[in-house]
C-alpha cells in the first residue's frame, strides 16, 4: 500500500531551531515546547528522537521512557542513547527492570521489546565537535503477549557500525540498511 500522506509533529524548544523546522518541514505541525511539557494524552505510531544525554544517560533514557507512553499500540521508538555502562544501566532497569519487584514500574517495561541496537562510531557527531560514543536502539510496543512474542522473534540483536572510520563511510553503511519488521497487532491476538 502507498502511504499518501504522513502527519508529522516536531516538538523543538528553541524559539531559533522551531521556525527551521518549519521551513524545512511544511507540512509539519511544529511545536515550539519542551518534550517534558507534552502532554501524555498524544499519541503517535512512530517516534524518532535525539534526547538530551545528561549525566550518566539518566536524562536520555528518561526521554526514552517517556516517549515510549506516546506510542500507539504496535508503534516504534527510535532513539539515540549515550553507548556506556551508566546509561545502559539505566536503559536495562527501565526495560527489564526486577522480575521481582512489587510495582510495575519495578518490573521494568513490560509492553517494550528492543528489536535493534545500533552501536554507532565517534565520528557520529563529529561535525557537531563532540565524539560522543552514542547508539540507535528501536523499541517497539505492544500490548499483547503474543505480539511481543512475535516481535522478539523478529528481533535482530545488535550492529556494531563503531568501526566507521568517518560520517561518510557511516552513511554508506546504513544507506540501504532496514529496519526489523513491525508485527500486526491484529494479526497476534490469537
Amino acid at each position: 500500500p502507498v502511504i499518501s500522506a504522513i502527519e508529522t509533529t516536531f516538538l523543538e524548544p528553541s524559539g531559533n531551531l522551531a521556525p527551521l523546522a518549519q521551513m524545512v518541514t511544511p507540512n509539519a505541525k511544529v511545536i515550539n515546547d519542551t518534550f517534558e511539557n507534552h502532554n501524555l494524552i498524544n499519541k503517535y505510531d512512530s517516534i524518532i528522537m535525539n534526547p538530551p544525554f545528561g549525566s550518566g544517560g539518566k536524562t536520555a533514557i528518561d526521554h526514552v521512557a517517556k516517549a515510549f507512553k506516546h506510542l500507539k499500540d504496535g508503534g516504534r521508538l527510535v532513539a539515540i542513547i549515550p553507548d556506556g555502562p551508566s546509561c545502559m544501566k539505566h536503559l536495562d532497569k527501565w526495560l527489564y527492570g526486577n522480575p521481582e519487584g512489587k510495582t510495575k514500574a519495578e518490573r521494568g517495561e513490560e509492553d517494550a521489546v528492543l528489536m535493534r541496537t545500533i552501536n554507532l562510531p565517534a565520528a557520529t557527531f563529529e561535525r557537531a565537535g563532540t565524539k560522543v560514543q552514542a547508539k540507535l536502539i528501536i523499541i517497539d510496543k505492544y500490548s499483547s503477549e503474543n505480539a511481543r512474542s512475535d516481535a522478539a522473534a523478529e528481533a535482530d540483536g545488535e550492529l556494531d557500525l563503531r568501526d566507521a572510520k568517518n560520517i561518510n563511510e557511516l552513511f554508506d553503511r546504513i544507506e540501504n540498511m532496514e529496519a526489523p519488521k513491525r508485527v500486526s497487532t491484529s494479526a497476534s491476538l490469537r
